[in-house]
């Protein structure tokens, strides 16, 4: 844990590398041991019987993209007059071990306004480095968190997002960034020998339609 907070202190000036700096993390915590937990039933089966550390990277890339994608990324949205809430929650039917969860999502500035990030009924007790940020000038939600050890829930809350419509119309949100790799900034990860795989499905999109 020590090393987790050294590396949250350190990343809190530096937003520009949320990305990389959360996955080292993890990856940190996973060699020294915090991450374990899982017994062989829980392990997550490599596509090859090369270690990653003797695979080349374009080697690893493919082989994450072949790793089998199970758990999908939900937004279940609500609206009551001039405000909105949006649950945040993983569904994880076949009970892989997710260590660590992303979902970035994109909205308009002009016509949403960003009340409040709450992770406090989340599955997820450890928060990214970046933290749970908002950019209302991009129009960006960051949340990012993990879990020592692995979570296996068929369903797994994420976090609550509460909102303030500041135009008349449909509220319409999307993920940002995904990628089937550990490149974009929406995923549902496990750490496999020291490796980490982004196990998420492509979200549907738009994240959030309400009328």
């Amino acid at each position: 844990m020590k090393i987790f907070a050294a590396i949250v202190s350190k990343t809190k000036n530096n937003p520009m590398r949320p990305k990389k700096s959360f996955v080292f993390a993890l990856l940190l915590l996973a060699s020294s041991g915090l991450l374990g937990g899982c017994g062989p039933a829980d392990q997550l089966p490599l596509p090859s019987a090369e270690s990653p550390q003797q695979m080349h990277p374009a080697a690893r890339v493919q082989q994450a993209q072949e790793f089998r994608k199970s758990v999908d990324l939900h937004f279940d949205a609500r609206r009551q007059e001039q405000e909105a809430s949006v649950s945040i929650w993983l569904s994880n039917p076949e009970q892989k071990p997710i260590t660590s969860v992303e979902s970035w999502l994109s909205f308009n500035p002009e016509a949403v306004e960003v009340l409040s990030v709450d992770l406090s009924q989340s599955a997820f007790r450890l928060q990214a480095p970046y933290g749970q940020q908002v950019d209302a000038v991009q129009g960006l939600i960051r949340v990012g968190a993990g879990n020592n050890p692995p979570l296996t829930s068929v369903n797994l809350p994420v976090a609550e997002v509460r909102l303030r419509l500041l135009k008349p119309g449909a509220l319409l949100m999307d993920t940002f960034s995904y990628q089937p790799d550990l490149s974009g900034h929406v995923s549902a990860n496990a750490v496999v020998q020291g490796q980490t795989y982004n196990l998420l499905r492509p979200p549907a999109s738009p994240a959030v339609a309400l009328p």
